[in-house]
């Protein structure tokens, strides 16, 4: 197995090597199981003989495949239909950008069934689409929001002048509160955007932008704050659209889930800082530490399964290691979920 005595990052974090092994062992068998189940189409008794994995569930890390995302993806970032209808690339670019925080925000494909529901940029009007969400959604019984990414909401506020502004329900609030925030921010948040090309350090200039984006659009917590951030980056990913320097690998949440299991691999991790230094290290290490596994632990296999979009054959394709921050980040939350429920079962 990789030696990790000599390393200084390694010493400096605390680690304990026993519990990294567990931690690439699972990160290894759940991937084997997404392969089982999904490319080999495998009955659920052939997928795994680890029993945390039988008996509990684990979410997908690699959140561009979630349903949600997909569809993001495939009907509103890949749909040129959907918003390149103007004469510019910025006005197209714009239009692209609000589409695509309109959608996560509520992060409800079942709200969606057209893509035209999302009035373009410059066309958003908070009465229609607050009467759409009254006569087809709530009317339906069909939930604002997605649990996964359930916002603070309410029925009624207090403006910046001290009037409470009363609403009928959550959908009035999103509509014509947390939407129209978002639209009255749409401009600045482009333009800073385009500031990060001149940025000389990526990675604190997107926090900056994180840190923008908390202050400046209203009605959205500081946690969907950042998986606005991972949207945007699928822009550029996917599209091949340089709206922004930044890519998944520029900034990262440290969520009290992989701050859990950050702090269980090393000791040191006492702070914000320390978890995504513990990140950073994990990432560097992974396709070696991942390597040494398979030789290890699944002999068998033929290699990490790890998948990645192709712009050029516009599919996923299975690639070599790749891994985002996020996806480290992701992997430590369900690390800690098994950890966990190693020691209650204890």
């Amino acid at each position: 197995m990789i030696d990790l005595t000599q390393n200084e990052k390694a010493k400096q974090l605390g680690l304990d090597k026993k519990r990294l092994d567990l931690f690439f062992y699972t990160m290894y068998e759940r991937q084997q199981i997404w392969y089982k189940r999904f490319v080999l189409n495998l009955p659920q008794d052939k997928w795994t003989s680890d029993e945390y994995y039988q008996k509990y569930r684990f979410t997908n890390v690699y959140r561009e495949l979630d349903r949600a995302s997909q569809f993001l993806i495939k009907n509103i970032i890949l749909n040129t239909d959907c918003w390149r209808k103007y004469k510019s690339d910025g006005e197209n670019n714009l239009n692209l950008i609000w589409k695509t925080l309109f959608f996560r925000i509520l992060n409800n494909p079942r709200l969606f069934e057209s893509v035209d529901v999302i009035d373009d940029y410059g066309k958003y009007d908070p009465d229609k689409f607050y009467t759409y969400l009254k006569n087809n959604v709530i009317a339906n019984g069909i939930p604002i929001q997605h649990s996964a990414f359930l916002q603070f909401s309410r029925k009624e506020l207090t403006d910046e002048d001290g009037k409470l502004i009363q609403f009928e329900n959550n959908g009035e609030y999103f509509a014509k509160f947390v939407l129209t925030s978002l639209h009255d921010k749409i401009k600045d948040l482009y333009e800073k955007l385009k500031e990060s090309f001149d940025a000389n350090d990526q990675e604190e200039s997107a926090y900056s932008f994180i840190r923008w984006m908390s202050k400046n659009i209203r009605g959205v917590g500081h946690f969907t704050k950042y998986e606005l951030f991972v949207d945007l980056c699928y822009i550029k990913e996917y599209a091949g659209i340089n709206i922004m320097s930044y890519d998944a690998n520029s900034a990262t949440n440290a969520g009290p889930g992989s701050t859990g299991g950050a702090k269980y691999i090393f000791s040191n991790v006492k702070c914000k800082a320390d978890v995504l230094d513990a990140i950073k290290f994990i990432k560097e290490i992974s396709e070696e530490y991942l390597n040494e596994i398979q030789k290890e632990r699944f002999k068998d296999s033929d290699g990490f399964y790890y998948v990645a979009w192709n712009k050029d054959q516009h599919k996923y394709v299975r690639t070599t290691f790749n891994f985002t921050l996020n996806q480290i980040e992701m992997w430590l939350c369900e690390y800690y979920k098994y950890v966990k429920y190693i020691d209650s079962d204890g």
